[in-house]
C-alpha cells in the first residue's frame, strides 16, 4: 500500500526509517538487525543506492544510503527505548509518515509467499530486490569498519 500512495508523490527525494537494530550484537550486527529497514527503504529508492555510510554513537547509530537521482535516505538504528518500526517518505509533491504495522503471525507473510512460490513456480522477486539490500548491508559493514563511505556493488546478472 506504502508504494502504491507513493506513486502519486513522484520522485522521492528521500527516505527516512526507524527501527530496532543492535549493530554489535553477538547474532550478526547490522547484517541480522538492519535488513528490514534496509529492504524497505532500498525498494522505496526504485533499488538506486550507490554508497552507504553508517555513524556510530554509544547505542543508537544511524546509516546514510547515497542514491544516483541525488536522493538521501537515513536509517535511524536503534538499542534504546520502544522503536517501533517507522517510515517517512519525502517526495516531490508530497510526504508519507507511517508507523510500519507488522503481522499478527510476523512470519505468516514470507510463508505464504514461499508457498506461493512453491505452488506455482513464480515471484514476484528479483536477482536484483533479492541481492540489493544484501550489497547494502554489506557495504554497511565495511563502512562500520572502515569508518567512511563505502561504494555499493552494482547487482548485475
Amino acid at each position: 500500500q506504502l508504494q502504491k500512495n507513493l506513486k502519486k508523490l513522484g520522485r522521492v527525494i528521500s527516505v527516512i526509517s526507524t527501527g530496532p537494530c543492535d549493530i554489535r550484537s553477538k547474532y550478526g550486527g547490522v547484517t541480522f538487525y538492519g535488513i528490514h529497514q534496509v529492504d524497505m527503504v532500498v525498494r522505496l529508492l526504485g533499488q538506486d543506492v550507490t554508497h552507504a555510510e553508517v555513524a556510530l554513537g554509544k547505542k543508537n547509530h544511524t546509516g546514510t544510503l547515497y542514491s544516483s537521482n541525488g536522493a538521501i535516505s537515513t536509517l535511524n538504528l536503534f538499542t534504546e527505548g520502544q522503536t517501533a518500526f517507522h517510515v517517512s517518505v519525502i517526495a516531490e509533491k508530497g510526504r508519507i509518515d507511517q508507523t510500519i504495522v507488522r503481522d499478527e503471525s510476523p512470519y505468516l507473510s514470507g510463508v505464504k509467499s514461499f508457498c506461493s512460490m512453491f505452488r506455482t513456480g513464480k515471484t514476484a522477486e528479483t536477482t536484483e530486490t533479492m541481492l540489493n539490500p544484501v550489497a547494502v548491508l554489506e557495504a554497511m559493514e565495511k563502512s562500520i569498519s572502515q569508518k567512511k563511505r563505502i561504494k555499493v556493488p552494482k547487482i548485475t546478472l
